[in-house]
């Protein structure tokens, strides 16, 4: 790879070539969002400011640029990262590794899953790296990662790491002992450029480390941007186009929205958002008139709006939004309005949404879908905040984090309930059910997070009692292939491992107990790891192990990754 030009070891990492064999997250996906929210002429300041040029110059090598809520720091680090990209185009000593925490995607809320990313990106520019057994990538400890890392970024003169939204990682003590790792190495070139909201945690971490520099995204420099974006959207947002040619009218709007926004450039964007439903002067000016003052309170106006009749939707849309396990298509989110278990028909199609896209018009400001993979999330880190918070008035309906998982799993085991045919017969439905494949592989991680819920462990034991539910859904699962026979035993069809299998291997210890006390076979070799024991060994279910053999589970079973215990000392090695 050494004659590669720099163009095409980053083509390579596109391919996902490193990015695979790392199972690394995509960073660029949030690159590419935040530069279509970029306004031209917005961000030069930063461009320009003496704290960035002295860290892109190295006389710092760490640099915190840190804002409020809203005010524009994954727009402006987006804008960092290209012009340190441009600064790295066909220079082989310097390189740039980035990402993005996002609260939106489980995957991008772990220092493991950035230290994977950054590795792919560093294997995809160094000339000279140590392989690395490609059947060992997706096991690396995070103090290997962070090695290879090291060695990667030492094949450079400059190196240069940018992380996105530090308050949005799970794990922040961790991503400080990283970042303190490298501080402490000083043969090692690499600078961060770190951004986060200013909060008293983090300024005690910062203190820790050696020459940071610091830029506040509240600037009075900062401030003409926000003027920029207003203008910019009144001359090109096609909603607003009322506007376009009453220049006075423009200004009046313009005025009002960068004089209030306070530096918070998503507070002006729900403002300018909500400027279409004006039909005349009259009716802008009053809706400028009262703007709401802080972002709670738009998000409060924006709830209070919703019609009654669409209310129901809408929960149900924000609990899925907030507490699913994978970011959602929007068709799938859609989809979920079929199910209402208050109803004396809890699935009926009729009850889907003629326009999937009908779903953004029951929460407006309040969700966003992405350019190109047609994913809906929510619109901002704020919004989740205010949802989750004692000040919404929403918090009741939202439920508890377990009450919601809860509901999940519940909408997921009635949706896979329609699915009680041979697969031959039923083809099209599954083809047309955009739900199926979530609600397969994610309610049990749904029920294990709800926690004891006896009406739940009711609905698991229909769907494992329901042979032919029981044998499709076992189908749908990641990794298994649709049963085409018509008898699902025959010979030459797919071995399905036992209901205790899947309950031990899930992790489900309630739905584990039933099945055994209705008779279940402890010692049944059915599945890849060959018992239910080792199954959950497998998985580190503790409490499930020690029920197991309570029952008689014999360790001593051997399945294709070696017996029980065997699996057991491995789960300990790798934690």
């Amino acid at each position: 790879m050494a004659s590669e030009s720099r163009h095409e070891m980053n083509s390579y990492f596109k391919q996902g070539e490193f990015q695979k064999a790392f199972m690394a997250s995509d960073p660029s996906i949030n690159h590419e969002a935040a530069r279509r929210r970029s306004v031209p002429g917005t961000g030069r300041w930063l461009l320009e400011h003496k704290s960035y040029l002295n860290w892109k110059l190295g006389t710092t090598t760490l640099l915190w640029l840190h804002g409020i809520a809203g005010s524009g720091k994954t727009v402006l680090c987006s804008t960092a990262i290209e012009d340190i990209m441009n600064l790295c185009t066909n220079d082989e000593k310097k390189g740039v590794v980035y990402f993005y925490f996002d609260f939106n995607d489980a995957a991008k809320r772990s220092t493991e899953n950035m230290l994977r990313s950054l590795v792919a990106q560093a294997f995809g520019q160094a000339e000279h790296m140590v392989p690395v057994d490609d059947g060992k990538k997706h096991q690396l400890s995070k103090e290997s990662l962070l090695d290879l890392l090291i060695n990667a970024i030492s094949q450079f003169e400059d190196a240069f790491i940018i992380v996105e939204a530090l308050d949005e990682c799970e794990d922040v003590s961790t991503l400080w002992d990283i970042v303190r790792h490298f501080d402490s190495k000083y043969s090692v070139p690499a600078r961060f450029l770190l951004t986060s909201r200013r909060t008293t945690e983090l300024e005690s971490e910062f203190e820790t480390i050696s020459e940071v520099g610091e830029i506040s995204v509240q600037d009075p420099l900062a401030y003409n941007d926000i003027r920029l974006y207003v203008e910019h959207r009144l001359q090109n947002d096609r909603k607003l186009s009322t506007w376009k040619n009453q220049p006075k009218i423009q200004q009046e709007i313009t005025e009002t929205i960068t004089s209030q926004a306070n530096g918070m450039f998503r507070w002006a964007e729900c403002q300018i958002d909500s400027l279409h439903t004006c039909l005349n002067i009259p009716m802008l000016r009053k809706m400028l008139s009262s703007l709401p003052k802080t972002l709670d309170d738009t998000y409060r106006q924006a709830l209070w709006q919703i019609p009654e009749e669409h209310v129901g939707f809408a929960t149900k849309f924000l609990q899925w939004i907030l507490y699913s396990l994978r970011p959602l298509y929007v068709d799938e989110l859609a989809e979920v309005v079929m199910v209402d278990t208050t109803s004396e028909t809890p699935l009926d199609p009729d009850r889907r949404f003629l326009d999937p896209q009908d779903v953004l018009t029951t929460l407006p400001s309040l969700l966003v879908t992405t350019n190109n993979m047609h994913q809906v999330k929510l619109a901002h880190f704020s919004v989740k905040e205010y949802l989750t918070s004692d000040n919404c008035q929403w918090s009741p309906l939202i439920a508890t984090k377990a009450q919601a998982h809860a509901t999940i799993a519940e909408d997921c085991l009635v949706y896979l309930q329609q699915f009680n045919r041979p697969y031959p017969e039923m083809a099209e439905t599954v083809a047309s059910s955009p739900l199926l494949r979530y609600a397969a592989n994610y309610w049990p991680a749904h029920v294990k997070a709800a926690g004891h819920n006896p009406g739940l462990i009711a609905k698991v034991m229909k769907l494992f009692n329901t042979k032919t539910v029981f044998l499709n859904w076992a189908s749908f699962l990641d990794g298994y292939r649709p049963f085409e026979e018509d008898e699902y035993d025959s010979s030459e069809g797919l071995v399905v491992p036992s209901r205790l299998y899947y309950a031990s291997s899930f992790g489900l210890p309630s739905i584990v107990k039933n099945l055994v006390a209705n008779g279940a076979d402890v010692n049944e070799v059915c599945g890849p790891t060959g018992s239910a024991l080792a199954a959950a060994c497998a998985g580190g279910h503790i409490e499930i192990v020690e029920f197991l053999i309570e029952m008689g589970a014999n360790p001593e079973i051997q399945g294709e990754l070696g017996a029980p215990l065997t699996l057991a000392k491995s789960m300990v090695m790798m934690k």
